[in-house]
Parts: C-alpha cells; sequence; structure tokens
C-alpha cells in the first residue's frame, strides 16, 4: 500500500524540451492510473526555442567566465548554475551546458522531464522543510541515473526550471534516435521512479 507521505513524480520523454513538456502534461492528467506515471511524446516534432533574451545572457556568461581564473570560474558557478537545495543545475546552468554542446555540433538526444505531483498541497501539509528533504532525495536519485562519459558527451541534468515552483527535473541525454534507446531511457526512468517511493518511505 503506498504511503500518504509520498510525493510522487510524472515522467515526459520527447526529443525536445517543448516535446517532454508536452509529455509529461499528459502524463499528469492520468496519474494514478498505473504503476509508473510515464508518457512519450508522439505528436508533431517540435523544437527547443531559447528566447533571444535568455542566449544573450548565456553568451555574456560566457564571455565573462572566459575572464576569470579556474578557482574564481568554479566559485560563479556554485553560486549561479546550481539550486541551492540539490545543488543540480538550475535553469542558468542547464541551457549554459546545452549551449556548449551545441557549438561542438551535438543537439540530438532525448529530454526527460520529471514534474513533482501536487508540490504545493504538499507544501502545505507536511511543510517546507520536509518537502525539501523529499527534493534533496529526488535529485540526488535522478543525479545518480546520468551518464559520466569521457569518450562522448555526458548527459545533462537540471532543476529549478520552473523558479517560481522547483517542481521540474530535467534531463538531456545525448543520443541517437533509436528504439533501442528509447527504450532504455523508459526503463532507466521507471528505476528512477520506483527508487524515489522507496526512499522516501525511509523518512517515515
Amino acid at each position: 500500500m503506498k504511503s500518504k507521505n509520498i510525493i510522487d513524480v510524472s515522467c515526459g520523454i520527447g526529443k525536445s524540451f517543448e516535446e517532454a513538456v508536452q509529455a509529461v502534461a499528459k502524463a499528469k492528467k492520468i496519474k494514478g492510473k498505473k504503476e509508473y506515471n510515464i508518457e512519450i511524446y508522439q505528436g508533431k516534432s517540435l523544437r527547443s526555442k531559447i528566447p533571444e533574451r535568455f542566449k544573450k545572457k548565456i553568451e555574456s556568461y560566457i564571455q565573462f567566465s572566459k575572464t576569470l581564473t579556474d578557482e574564481q570560474r568554479k566559485m560563479l558557478e556554485d553560486f549561479s548554475l546550481h539550486d541551492p537545495v540539490t545543488g543540480l543545475l538550475n535553469k542558468t546552468g542547464f541551457f549554459l551546458k546545452l549551449e556548449k554542446l551545441k557549438r561542438i555540433q551535438i543537439s540530438q538526444g532525448y529530454y526527460m522531464l520529471f514534474d513533482l505531483d501536487d508540490l504545493h498541497d504538499w507544501n502545505e501539509k507536511i511543510g517546507y522543510a520536509e518537502v525539501d528533504k523529499r527534493l534533496e532525495i529526488i535529485g540526488r536519485e535522478i543525479l545518480g541515473n546520468i551518464r559520466h562519459h569521457r569518450e562522448r558527451a555526458a548527459d545533462i541534468l537540471g532543476h529549478r526550471l520552473n523558479e517560481s515552483a522547483g517542481d521540474e527535473f530535467l534531463i538531456f541525454f545525448p543520443s541517437k534516435y533509436t528504439k533501442k534507446n528509447l527504450d532504455i531511457f523508459i526503463r532507466r526512468a521507471q528505476a528512477i521512479i520506483r527508487n524515489i517511493r522507496k526512499k522516501q518511505l525511509k523518512l517515515h
């Protein structure tokens, strides 16, 4: 029987951020109807669009970071590119990493978006401090499932993509578009959701 104090997550997978957003929105509409609330985007191809203003912000950051020492650059990244609760990349950090991949001709891959269910209600029910504990657990579990390859581009993981809520975790997996790879990522999403539930149970 599922614990009443488990924050569950919905997951959407697509070939762009926009496709993953559409997929997770569909998943949230049918949550609770199957063991793993995961949807794959299957509609018309949607391209990721980064606002021009945000692109300029990223470019300014890149140019400024070139003027710093390695130690100063690390301090700047820790302070401005990461979420303070989970330590994962924030929106700026995530899209900065994507931009760096595009500059070396890497853009194909799958986006996996996890959206925490009913976070506002959970904040009211158990309090912000308890919710933060669960955010840390969820963040660590998702972080433990990204790949750190040296021979090719590593996966990118971000959090707090919606600054007003903080309930979204997004992974970009650089990968060829194949059924085999998609099946692998679906199984990975299932494992993440399963482990998120198990680790929250240990808080009780």
